[in-house]
């Protein structure tokens, strides 16, 4: 049997945004569940640069909890930005102590996981339960720098630890096909900074 494939219209962008400050933005005053807090290797690299997510999370929320696998991370991280911190595996929300909040946030953590669709559903049962809204962020596939990269060098510029690449329809599709439905798309764009 042949497949047809069709060309999948992407979908349509709220606008560009750069995520380092646009996350901060959404927390403002809200309590906040930061999953996958750690930026394993780079924490105190990036402390006091604003480039550590967590820390300018911590400047902004009224409550903020930061979940991860990594308890060596989670030191030095708490040790950075004091605070409240869960150890645990985000592909079992469901077996760890988390406390009710209004905004999860999970950048730059799903192309890092085994079993993805096994945490969107924890994702979506833990949404139900607190009444909570959540932003993903993930590198695009199809990002015109890594096209032009490949095109160029013929090699692949990927993290070490990433195990899957989506893009925007792969991805739409993985979230709607465990409950959960996006309901705003934003392409993210690096800033200048100290120009």
């Amino acid at each position: 049997m042949i497949e047809r494939f069709a060309a999948a219209d992407l979908p349509q962008l709220e606008g560009v945004v750069d995520r380092r400050t646009f996350l901060p933005t959404l927390a403002e005053g809200r309590r906040v569940l930061h999953l996958g807090c750690v930026d394993e290797g780079l924490t105190a690299e990036r402390s006091g640069t604003g480039a550590l997510l967590h820390e300018e999370l911590n400047l902004v929320a009224s409550d903020l909890v930061g979940v991860d696998l990594s308890s060596a991370g989670l030191k030095e991280l708490g040790a950075i930005v004091p605070g409240s911190y869960v150890h645990g595996d985000v592909e079992h929300l469901g077996l760890l102590q988390l406390p009710a909040c209004d905004l999860v946030i999970a950048a730059e953590l799903i192309e890092h996981l085994g079993s993805p669709h096994l945490f969107y559903a924890e994702l979506r049962r833990y949404l139900v339960w607190s009444g909570a809204s959540a932003v993903l962020t993930t590198p695009n596939a199809h990002g015109w720098v890594g096209q032009l990269r490949f095109a160029v060098t013929r090699r692949e510029l990927v993290h070490p630890d990433h195990v899957l690449v989506y893009t925007p329809t792969t991805l739409d599709r993985s979230l709607r096909a465990s409950g959960l439905l996006p309901t705003g798309w934003w392409s993210h764009a690096w800033e200048r900074v100290g120009s």
